[in-house]
Order: structure tokens, then C-alpha cells, then sequence
């Protein structure tokens, strides 16, 4: 299924018959940082495939993983948890967005941090099946 954003987006997930509804990727993208700004660990974990692979110069950093990747939504709702709660005052803006074929690029701002851009394919769900984090060299 190929999603076509900037028109309406219906997508119907065919097991429970749920609809998820983005009038466009930057409808997406307002609310995956409105998840985040909010620090709601569930509302952000339901943007993910449970089959998601994440990959962060984060991870490498904070978990040792020599590849940077974490498999499965319940490992990366962990990673996640642990993020929000060494960060209480996490917060991030959204700079740009760059649309693509069942994908979208996010380029946001954190104040007093990184500036980082998440580029995230989509299932034939809707949901994010993949996401790769990237930063400016050097960051911390």
C-alpha cells in the first residue's frame, strides 16, 4: 500500500478494523513531537510497529550497542521510558519535514541540545516499522 500524504490519509488496520486518520504527514509529524512533548510513553510507543528496528548514535552511546539498534517496540518503549525520565524537561520543536514514498524525514529542534533528524518508513499499517536517528557530529 503506498500512502499518498498532503491528501487525506485513511489507514484501516485489518486485524482490530482501527482507523488511523493523518490529514497529512505533517499532521504526523505534529503529533509524534506533541507525544513527545507531552512525555506520554504510550502515546509515543503507539506511533511504532511492534516489530519496529530503531537505530540512534543515542543507543551506541547510552547502551554500548556497537550497531546502534534496537529490535521490537517493547525494547524500544524501554530505551524510550529511560530517555524521558533522564530528560524531565525533554522537549522538541519541529524545524522541517521532508515527505517520501511511505516514509517521512523529521527534522526538529531541542532546545539547549541537538538538533536531530528521524527518518521513519512506514508499515502497511500506518505504524513506524523502521527509524533512523541522526545528529550533528559531536553531539553528546
Amino acid at each position: 500500500m503506498i500512502f499518498r500524504f498532503g491528501t487525506h490519509a485513511l489507514r484501516e488496520v485489518k486485524e482490530t478494523g482501527e482507523r488511523w486518520m493523518h490529514a497529512s504527514m505533517e499532521d504526523f509529524a505534529n503529533e509524534w513531537i506533541a507525544s513527545w512533548n507531552a512525555h506520554d510513553i504510550d502515546r509515543i510507543a503507539g506511533h511504532y510497529a511492534e516489530d519496529v528496528v530503531f537505530y540512534s548514535p543515542f543507543v551506541w552511546k547510552r547502551l554500548g550497542l556497537a550497531d546502534g539498534r534496537i529490535d521490537g517496540k517493547a525494547a524500544l518503549r524501554s530505551y524510550f521510558s529511560d530517555a524521558l525520565l533522564a530528560n524531565p524537561g525533554l522537549r522538541f520543536d519541529l524545524d522541517s519535514l521532508y515527505e517520501g514514498m511511505n516514509s517521512v524525514g523529521i527534522r526538529y529542534m531541542r532546545p539547549g541540545g541537538p538538533v536531530g533528524f528521524e527518518m521513519m518508513v512506514f508499515d502497511e499499517l500506518g505504524r513506524v516499522r523502521e527509524a533512523r536517528c541522526h545528529y550533528f557530529p559531536g553531539i553528546q
